[in-house]
């Protein structure tokens, strides 16, 4: 993502409200978290997140080439995230024990660099094999047609949460407005024990 300078504080909680249009749901960019007066400044230079920390699975998707990485965040949940780093949406996500493909259609902006999902804690249940299994994958939305961008799965542990970290989608910021518009996709091989799975897109 493009590093932007912040207020000192960023409240994480507070998410973007989405507009819906269409079979999606667009999050509203939350542009009261930019210090306007180093805008140009901040938009030549890049932060990566976790930088310097190792992840726990690394791949490189077969068709587009895309690095992902997998880490498991030990923080509160109220754990800010690396300076530069926002929340632009949210989603919540019924869990099914079939591997099959679901989105909430959430489409949020992303400004290039790198692309996060993260994944909040939560409690395994009915799982389908030997582990609970989780697979994300990442699409940009194009009227042209939507464009794959990677996939990678992570096996959930009770308690954890999880940073899914898309790296370099510069190549998928399109538009006047200079952004890549994402979606997830989500497949698993367990429920969960009660509720929705909670997730947070970050750039």
């Amino acid at each position: 993502m493009s590093k932007r300078l912040l207020a000192s504080s960023i409240l994480v909680g507070m998410l973007a409200t989405g507009i819906s249009f269409g079979e999606h749901t667009y999050a509203s960019e939350n542009t009261a978290l930019v210090n306007d007066t180093h805008h140009e400044m901040a938009s030549e230079q890049i932060v990566k997140m976790h930088e310097g920390e190792t992840p726990i699975s690394v791949s490189v998707d077969e068709q587009t080439g895309i690095t992902i990485e997998i880490y498991e965040v030990k923080e509160t949940p109220f754990q800010t995230f690396a300076s530069g780093w926002q929340t632009i949406g949210s989603d919540s996500f019924t869990l099914y024990n079939d591997n099959k493909f679901r989105t909430n259609g959430t489409i949020v902006k992303s400004g290039g660099g790198d692309f996060g999902v993260r994944v909040s804690a939560h409690t395994s249940s009915s799982i389908t094999g030997s582990s609970p299994l989780m697979t994300f994958q990442l699409f940009e939305d194009d009227p042209s047609g939507d464009e794959f961008v990677g996939q990678a799965s992570f096996s959930n542990k009770s308690g954890s949460s999880y940073d899914v970290v898309f790296r370099s989608i510069g190549s998928y910021v399109d538009g006047t407005d200079g952004k890549a518009e994402f979606y997830v996709k989500h497949a698993e091989n367990y429920k969960l024990s009660s509720g929705s799975l909670r997730v947070t897109y970050i750039d």
